[in-house]
This record gives C-alpha cells, structure tokens and sequence, in this order.
C-alpha cells in the first residue's frame, strides 16, 4: 500500500459555472498507462479527460 501520493496534479476548470465550486469535491476516476511509456491518461469525476507526459 502506498501511504502517501506519488505524485498530483490538479484538473482546473474550464467552465465559467464550475469557477466557485470547491475543487475538493473532484477526485481523479481513472489512470491508465502502459509500463514502457511517459504517457499517462486521467480522468476526473467532471468527465474530463486529461493526457499528460511524465518526465524522465
């Protein structure tokens, strides 16, 4: 078990409406990468979808 994140990153709104709401109440619902790859896909509780490159 990991106690402690290995590592955030925060999914800031793009929608004008969602501006105040609290961004604890979004959690990330997914992550998906393969082993070989800097590419990690997320996606968060709002249906957003995000791909980010982990650096070396």
């Amino acid at each position: 078990a990991i106690s402690k994140p290995a590592s955030s990153h925060r999914f800031l709104s793009t929608d004008l409406d969602d501006a105040e709401d609290d961004p604890g109440s979004y959690f990330i619902s997914a992550v998906c990468w393969k082993s070989d790859s800097p590419t990690m896909l997320t996606a968060n509780s709002q249906g957003t979808i995000k791909v980010l490159v982990l650096a070396p």
